[in-house]
């Protein structure tokens, strides 16, 4: 069997879901740098055969497309009125509903073809105004996971509207009513969703109205045949018979004879498609012909009263029918009322029953400008912050010091000590040589816009001639040192002043005190480079960020704060995690104040993301071990979902940035993940600097990879790309490479090389 990959790989890309399960960890892990970097590809050999490499190229791929749907690809549409359900200032965050950004009905401002303003003329041809208005619901944008979305209940982000869940309501709405006149409304015609209808039936007692889908409309004679098109299906359609005394048609459709049709009613021609009868007259005359105008199209439409909606006599239970009707035909009222449980995720849209012209899309959920960091455990010894993005660079800070049993200091030991203090402004900072003294200075800004933390530490204090003079360096970049040489010295750090007081080279001891002229000064508090803040541990009570080392604490409460939507530090959503210890010592027990989900349905590691109105939607993934640890993910921006209300026909596209090539077809492209090995892929070769197929034991010698085994490795690409090589020893080697990149930890640096045995991923000796 030979398999269309790049039509598969399309299909994919256009139905990814937005949760990834790729291990987060330092900035130089896949799917770094190919989730920020432009002009990326993968690329499978055109001489492999049984398709393997190029299947293993597709699960790269579309990993890759769900990393850019959560990290920003532009979605488009096409084809349709649309409108995308956010305002400039206000966007749908996770937690929010439609209703929360559009609390009123949309009317033709939003969309203005199929809520269009119209006329209506009844058969008088009196003219009435109309307005159509469509209510959504509240409809929540959740984290959740669905085995009928994946079946290994891989978590995303979107809608999920259970059994019995309102949808919207559609109302048109007669500005000028109409008279409730069987004879006045019957033949006219409707244009209503952007379709025009005709009126076939109207019983004014019990309210029930019969409507023809006249999407395709023409007029046949006895003459001759008439063709109309449909899509891309041409139906030839010629008279039978015609007879006026009951009002019935017989026609061929495409040379075959169909049934009967009464004026007024429908017959089935095709897969979703009928025949209706609009008008007939029978030729009296030998020299008249008969004429029957007809439409091709959904059919007939039956609305009933506070019933269901009726298609070509099948019940729509999705859809509730609300005339309002006194003297006069005032409005007509559909509810939409999902009758089974329905998703709304990139790639899985939702079309109104019935009419089918009003369809909800949604094209992904935006995470922009990510950072990652981690709050992990050194040994028994202390718990940190590694990945931890400041002013002047990546640190990793030591928070508490255990005992293996319960904290019992701030900081990595009684030797390296970080001092915190919840003062502000004018913040005193006691320095001790031994203790190498670790502080973190931050400054804010009035109202949050403008922020920066750096990290110290006491380096030394030295005598130069009567003077002492202390030195303060920096810890992200060891060549910014500080020197004070004088007491009562100052030195400007950022928008910070530092001062240096009690110099005492003998006892190895000063003070720092720092000030902030506007804004606020602070030592208690981190603030990362994109904004997000979390507060350090303060000798004091027992209630975080204050801790009481004489109760031998078991735990602490450490908290952090989004920006909020404008990026104003310190003012968005909260979130905490709990500090505690297993057996194996000091460990994160447990993410608060945010739902959980497993990041499939045999993991224990568990997944949460940052709700609420203007969120960034930090995401953190609570990693099962000996002792846990959370990974925490935060973008520099507000998240939200990119939903869409449109016409049926309107094509919603997301991610598909990834291209899938063979190495025949690279070309220019800068960035590449090449699968396979450089026996059948010739970029894989050029990789390994051979300009001819390195094959079996060749491949061995040059990459020290042999059979059931295979290599990981990034190189530097063309003149400014990166690329990184995904290849076994045989194809199902090279399938196991792709699995291990798409699941596990994986750092793409340039240089660095994994190789592991395919089966049980032991690195190879």
């Amino acid at each position: 069997m030979k398999f269309n990959f790049r039509k598969i790989a399309s299909v994919i890309a256009s139905t990814v879901m937005l949760s990834s399960t790729v291990a987060m960890a330092a900035a130089a892990n896949y799917p770094a740098p190919y989730n920020s970097v432009a002009d990326v590809a993968v690329v499978y050999g055109a001489a492999a055969t049984g398709g393997f490499d190029a299947a293993a190229a597709v699960n790269i791929q579309t990993n890759l497309n769900s990393a850019l749907v959560q990290t920003g690809v532009a979605t488009t549409v096409s084809g349709g009125d649309f409108l995308k359900l956010e305002k400039s200032t206000n966007k749908l965050n996770l937690g929010d509903t439609m209703t929360d950004v559009y609390a009123t009905a949309l009317d033709d401002d939003e969309l203005s073809n199929v809520l269009a303003s119209g006329v209506y003329e009844d058969e008088e041809g009196t003219e009435y105004d109309y307005d159509q208005t469509i209510a959504l619901e509240a409809l929540e944008v959740e984290h959740f996971a669905n085995s009928d979305i994946d079946a290994n209940e891989v978590p995303v982000i979107g809608f999920e509207i259970t059994d019995g869940t309102d949808v919207l309501t559609y109302t048109l709405d007669f500005v000028d009513t109409v008279e409730n006149s069987s004879a006045l409304l019957e033949t006219t015609y409707l244009t209503m969703l952007g379709r025009e209808y005709y009126i076939s039936e109207w019983d004014a007692t019990d309210k029930v109205m019969t409507l023809l889908d006249t999407a395709n409309t023409a007029t046949v004679y006895s003459d001759g045949p008439v063709s109309v098109t449909v899509g891309t299906t041409t139906y030839e359609v010629e008279i039978v018979s015609v007879d006026d005394t009951d009002s019935e048609a017989v026609l061929k459709v495409n040379g075959e004879e169909i049934s009967a049709i009464s004026e007024g009613n429908s017959r089935k021609i095709a897969e979703d498609t009928y025949l209706s009868v609009l008008d007939l007259k029978e030729a009296t005359r030998e020299s008249d012909q008969h004429r029957v105008k007809f439409s091709i199209g959904t059919g007939q439409i039956v609305l009933t009263d506070n019933d269901n909606l009726e298609v070509n006599e099948e019940a729509v239970e999705e859809i509730t029918v609300d005339f309002d009707v006194t003297t006069d035909l005032n409005s007509l009222e559909l509810l939409w009322t999902a009758d089974e449980d329905l998703f709304l995720v990139p790639g899985m849209d939702i079309i109104m029953p019935g009419f089918e012209t009003i369809k909800l899309s949604m094209g992904g959920f935006i995470r922009n400008d990510i950072e990652e960091l981690s709050v992990t455990y050194q040994s028994d010894d202390y718990i940190k912050v590694t990945g931890l993005e400041l002013e002047d660079g990546s640190i990793t800070l030591p928070i508490l010091r255990s005992n293996s049993t319960h904290f019992n200091g701030i900081g990595e030991d009684t030797d390296k000590v970080l001092v915190t203090n919840a003062t502000t402004n004018s913040i005193t900072i006691p320095l001790v040589e031994d203790e190498d003294t670790m502080f973190v200075a931050t400054w804010v800004a009035t109202g949050g816009d403008d922020w920066a933390s750096y990290a110290y530490y006491f380096d030394d204090i030295k005598v130069d001639g009567a003077k002492n003079i202390t030195v303060l360096t920096n810890v992200a970049d060891s060549t910014d040192k500080l020197e004070f040489t004088n007491e009562g010295d100052d030195a400007s750090v950022g928008e910070l002043t530092f001062t240096i007081n009690d110099q005492n080279e003998d006892a190895g001891t000063a003070t720092l005190v720092i000030t902030k002229d506007s804004g606020t000064a602070y030592a208690d508090r981190v603030i990362t480079k994109k904004g997000l803040q979390f507060l350090l541990p303060v000798l004091g009570g027992s209630t975080a960020p204050e801790i009481d080392f004489t109760t031998t604490p078991t735990t602490w409460i450490m908290n952090f704060t989004e920006a909020d939507e404008d990026n104003n530090v310190g003012l968005g959503a909260t979130f905490a995690v709990t500090l505690g210890h297993s057996a194996d010592g000091p460990q994160v027990n447990n993410i608060l104040d945010i739902n959980t989900l497993p990041l499939d349905d045999s993991s224990d590691d568990e997944e949460g993301y940052v709700g609420g109105d203007g969120s960034h939607a930090t995401r953190l993934v609570l990693l099962d071990d000996d002792q846990d640890k959370v990974d925490i993910e935060y973008p520099g921006e507000e998240a939200f979902a990119e939903v869409y209300i449109s016409e049926s026909e309107a094509a919603v596209t997301t991610g598909g940035a990834i291209l899938l090539l063979t190495d025949a077809e690279v070309g220019s492209a800068k960035n590449l993940i090449v699968v396979g090995g450089s026996c059948i892929n010739t970029v894989a070769a050029s990789l390994l600097g051979s300009s001819t197929p390195l094959c079996g034991a060749d491949f061995e010698q040059v990459t020290g990879v042999g059979a059931d085994s295979f290599l990981i490795e990034t190189f530097n690409y063309g003149t400014s790309g990166v690329a990184t090589l995904v290849a076994g020893y045989n194809a199902g080697d090279t399938t196991s490479a792709a699995t291990y990149l798409t699941t596990q930890t994986v750092d793409t640096t340039v240089g660095n090389a994994i190789k592991k045995t395919a089966v049980t991923f032991v690195d190879l000796v």
